[in-house]
């Protein structure tokens, strides 16, 4: 045995023998201590009663989420942050979440872990080269050893939020599990698999467009506009992202040449696409950690996107050549926001649940472009445009003073769409592979600095009280946060087994793979908006705008999304005999056709 193999067969038992505790750094306080950290890092916090009295900090607890700046016009909390970022000298830094012990606590195992054969060697092909030596494998190392008796983490986070419980976690089933669950003991048994939620937020700031992963997700980076670039962020993950299930969503976008435009980029040339797409974003979307990725903040299901940006190729339905299209002049008066709005959506490879963002209506709230005084929607043919599912309408834009505490009345391009509620329930599954209700589109506006006279309205100047901070050119291109790449997507991982298969495997897991279609949703062109209207002042109903319901609403199975991983995996077990090189043997077992849940 030479030294890497025994030093590496020194880390493995340690890594395996150690109490779960002291395998993520439990047993030591986080780095710095404890003092200041709230009552995240004081234990005797837990059944104590009241933990809202006058002697506890400004905000009750690190990992609450609360904002400075009000409520968007929907009622959720616009640009918030941690409570532990509201603490003197933490505005400008990140929370590491071993204050909230990596929101986890020491469970057991998973017995099916060990289905299908289960030595620890059963994990050779996902940990040799990272972890184990090659020869420890010759030697059997492990023998004995199931991987179902392995502890592995739950979640635990009470002592850090009371807006998150066990009624807002979502957690893989299924061949998913084992395959999240396998990564988790690989990655060091630092947080439970899945995800926590806390509640719908809205964001703004900059994007940089995109990565498509092989769980049909949709990835966009995020910067937080404003003097904090990192709220919401965590000290372990390189920046906030934004997801959405593309089979939920741009898959279904054919009708808009814009959008249409975006995703052929991104399938063709993700790097091109990151540089054409990089623009000033809104974005409402369920928040949460995902333990996928050592707590990954982000906003997923994305509920709404609004994405100013430039085209210069379009195409209006797949397989079409590009066409060109005029891009538009840095420094133009013409802006186009993409758009689309629904309110369910799922978390990925890593969850099993439909999550509901509440909403029947939606309102972005779009910046006013700096030294323009008049806006109006420009509506010639192929420029604005919107298709939406039965029994959607939209948009109206308004021009209106900012309600939000800190704006002092600046204006804002109020765009309101009208969905409904929500297709899926938790006694019926959506059948569709879309969302339902869905609305999506392509907004062009039209700027200038002469003064238009609107009966009942004021001019659309900007003259008002300013903002209290400086905010970035609408048409700045603004930094890009990078995707961290850190770390693998467990879905990948799984990517990367189907390319390690010889090209008659892949065809055969491609063909397997399919599912039957889903009921099939009609999509319609929404009328044309009106005149934009230029208001004094907000209508009495808007002034105060109720907050919205502050708890993630789980629906019910992601009926769609769990048939389509299923069959990929029973495809991957069939192509591969039983044994994907990569991949313990038990998620084969596991691979069982999945029937959407039974309903009460």
């Amino acid at each position: 045995m030479t030294k890497k193999s025994l030093y590496s067969l020194t880390v493995a038992l340690l890594f395996f023998a150690l109490p779960g505790k002291q395998l993520n750094g439990q047993s030591t306080p986080p780095a710095g201590g404890c003092k200041d950290l709230g009552p995240a890092c004081n234990s005797a916090v837990l059944g104590q009663g009241d933990v809202h009295s006058a002697k506890q900090p400004p905000f009750q607890y690190n990992f609450n989420v609360e904002s400075q700046y009000g409520v968007d016009a929907n009622g959720f909390l616009y640009r918030p942050n941690w409570g532990w970022q509201q603490l003197e000298g933490n505005s400008n830094l990140t929370p590491d979440p071993a204050i909230c012990h990596n929101f986890s606590k020491q469970g057991g195992p998973d017995p099916a872990l060990a289905a299908g054969g289960g030595i620890l060697g059963s994990l050779v092909g996902l940990v040799a080269g990272e972890i184990i030596a090659p020869e420890l494998v010759l030697l059997g190392f492990g023998a004995g050893t199931s991987l179902g008796s392995i502890p592995l983490k739950d979640p635990s986070f009470t002592d850090c939020t009371d807006q998150a419980n066990s009624s807002t976690v979502d957690l893989p089933s299924g061949s998913n599990k084992l395959v999240c669950e396998s990564g988790e003991i690989v990655d060091g048994l630092k947080s439970f698999t899945g995800h926590v939620n806390w509640f719908p937020v809205t964001l703004e700031g900059s994007t940089g467009c995109c990565d498509h992963s092989s769980d049909s997700d949709f990835t966009f980076s995020f910067t937080s506009q404003g003097p904090n670039e990192n709220s919401l962020d965590l000290s372990t993950y390189n920046g906030l992202h934004a997801e959405f299930d593309s089979q939920e969503t741009i898959d279904n976008f054919q009708l808009s040449k814009q959008w249409w435009a975006l995703r052929s980029a991104v399938e063709a040339n993700v790097g091109a696409a990151e540089k054409k797409y990089t623009g000033h974003v809104i974005v409402t979307g369920m928040f949460g950690l995902d333990s996928e990725h050592h707590l990954k903040p982000e906003l997923h299901p994305v509920y709404a996107l609004a994405l100013q940006t430039d085209l210069v190729k379009t195409v209006h339905s797949p397989g079409h050549t590009p066409a060109l299209v005029s891009p538009l002049a840095q420094g133009s008066s013409e802006d186009l926001w993409l758009m689309f709005v629904r309110n369910q959506g799922n978390e990925g490879f890593c969850s099993s649940d439909v999550w509901d963002g509440y909403f029947e209506d939606y309102t972005f709230q779009l910046p006013w472009k700096e030294g323009m005084t008049h806006v109006e929607v420009n509506g010639t043919k192929g420029k604005t445009s919107f298709w939406g599912t039965d029994g959607t309408t939209g948009p109206s834009v308004t021009v209106v003073p900012s309600n939000r505490p800190l704006d002092k009345g600046k204006l804002l391009v109020n765009v309101k769409f009208h969905i409904g509620p929500g297709a899926q329930t938790a006694k019926n599954a959506n059948p569709s592979d879309v969302s339902v209700p869905i609305i999506f589109g392509a907004l062009y506006l039209d700027w200038s600095s002469e003064s238009v006279a609107t009966t009942g309205t004021t001019s659309g100047g900007n003259s008002g009280g300013g903002a209290s901070e400086s905010k970035p050119a609408v048409g700045e291109v603004a930094k890009q946060v990078e995707a961290s790449s850190d770390t693998e997507d467990l879905d990948d991982k799984l990517a990367t087994t189907i390319a390690k298969l010889t090209p008659a495997q892949r065809a055969l897991i491609s063909k397997a793979s399919v599912i039957p279609a889903g009921h099939a949703v009609a999509m319609h062109q929404l009328a044309a908006p009106a005149p934009v209207q230029v208001l004094k002042e907000l209508p009495a109903e808007e002034k105060q705008v109720k907050p919205a319901v502050m708890r993630a609403i789980r629906v019910g199975p992601a009926t769609r999304k769990n048939l389509r991983d299923a069959a990929q995996m029973r495809a991957v077990c069939a192509a591969t005999k039983n044994a994907p090189p990569g991949l313990p043997p038990s998620v084969c077992v596991a691979a069982v056709p999945v029937q959407p849940a039974a309903m009460p």
